[in-house]
């Protein structure tokens, strides 16, 4: 009778503590959307510091051009934020895709990305 109460409560505690679940093909999927999602917000993150870091400095540049290189810019510093707004934009819908959506997200928000870094070369190429 002893042995079979120590048997319960050791077939009791294997149970419940030793047999973990495995991840569902959806929950590794969600996981590696999530990593990919936060890969992007790091990858857009790090671009728009350090773009913000040269745009002062372009600025500072620019306080001291003539008004013709100030009217371009400021030309091109709207085109910037322009292009920074939708890199925003592409990565909120980045967040909210899920499925075959998620790649075609996927691609915009990197072809944001790359239009706001051409953009910032164009500001850029005002001062070289």
């Amino acid at each position: 009778m002893r042995r079979l109460g120590m048997i319960m409560v050791m077939t009791f505690l294997l149970l419940t503590t030793g047999c973990a679940q495995a991840e569902s093909p959806e929950e590794k999927y969600q996981e590696k959307v999530r990593a990919q999602i936060e890969h992007m917000e790091k990858k857009l993150g790090d671009l728009k510091a350090g773009l913000n870091e040269k745009m002062a400095d372009l600025k500072k540049k620019s306080d001291e051009q003539t008004a013709q290189m100030q009217k371009k810019y400021n030309e091109a510093m709207a085109e910037l934020q322009k292009k920074e707004a939708a890199a925003q934009k592409e990565l909120a819908e980045l967040k909210a895709a899920s499925g075959k959506a998620w790649e075609q997200a996927k691609e915009k928000m990197e072809k944001a990305a790359a239009d706001m870094e051409q953009a910032y070369d164009k500001a850029a190429s005002f001062f070289k």
